[in-house]
């Protein structure tokens, strides 16, 4: 055993005589060699175990036990949400991915003949707003002819 390991259980099952006996014996072999393990181990006899050597043992009230006993018997409480079928996430990824590519789609696709074909008006009717018909500034600048109104 390494002094690491032996130090936790002297804290702890050593001194309280807890022990499986070979656990315990591995632990005295240890003692028995290493000297800072035997100094921790003498002060903790010193400091934690005689002290109460002579101690009286209390008994805790049976409410106490009651109380414990509730403690321990309270059962747990599932989760509020738990997946519990793989069909059931696997489906909701399927409409999330299937979602995201309907309301995407539009961003992606290439504008085709119909988008061309108003892009082309649009400008046309631009072309037309910008003076095209013969009126600067709400004025007639034409010659005042049958034929230039027509076309105008």
């Amino acid at each position: 055993m390494n002094c690491k390991k032996v130090k936790e259980l002297l804290m702890t099952d050593y001194v309280d005589g807890e022990l499986r006996p070979d656990i315990r014996s591995k632990i005295k072999e240890h003692l028995a060699g290493c000297s800072d393990c035997r100094t921790l181990e003498e002060a903790l006899q010193r400091k934690a175990v005689e002290p109460f050597r002579n101690a009286q043992k209390v008994q805790a009230p049976d409410i106490v036990w009651e109380g414990i006993k509730d403690a321990i018997a309270v059962p747990e409480r599932a989760p509020v949400f738990i997946i519990r079928r793989p069909a059931f996430s696997l489906a909701a990824v399927a409409a999330l991915i299937f979602l995201t590519i309907i309301f995407a789609r539009p961003f992606f696709i290439s504008h085709g003949p119909v988008t061309e074909y108003v892009q082309e008006q649009a400008e046309f009717f631009a072309y037309l707003d910008t003076g095209a018909n013969g009126f600067v500034n709400g004025e007639d600048e034409g010659i005042g002819t049958a034929i230039e109104e027509y076309f105008l």
